[in-house]
């Protein structure tokens, strides 16, 4: 995966979750990165779970995460499993915006049909 989408998924969450961007992992290697931002996304959503569901409620309409996935993620599972599984819908989500940034962004033309 290439780093500047890395990057753009970094920015989006530091945006979208409010959490300080210092506190976001440098890694090694993609692997090591997305569990670590998993990690920390989790604990995230875990606090909103048990301390402010209607944020957290506001938070995955805004970020358009789909309501059936998190349904099923929900489904049968205990809070911190819950909270890892949203979370993992999260970051492929804010992935997928940070891929269509890229393929857009510095092509001008691509209005032009």
């Amino acid at each position: 995966m290439p780093e500047d989408i890395i990057n753009e998924t970094i920015t989006l969450l530091a945006g979208d979750l409010a959490i300080d961007r210092t506190d976001l992992p440098a890694f090694n290697n993609e692997a090591e990165g997305w569990e670590q931002l998993k990690r920390i996304v989790a604990n995230k959503i875990f606090y909103l779970m048990e301390n402010d569901a209607d944020q957290l409620k506001y938070l995955l309409y805004r970020l358009d995460i789909n309501e059936m996935k998190v349904k099923a993620v929900l489904a049968n599972a205990s809070f911190s499993e819950a909270a890892e599984g949203i979370a993992e819908l999260i970051l492929i989500r804010e992935m997928e915006k940070a891929r269509t940034r890229q393929q857009y962004r510095g092509n001008g033309d691509w209005l032009d049909v």
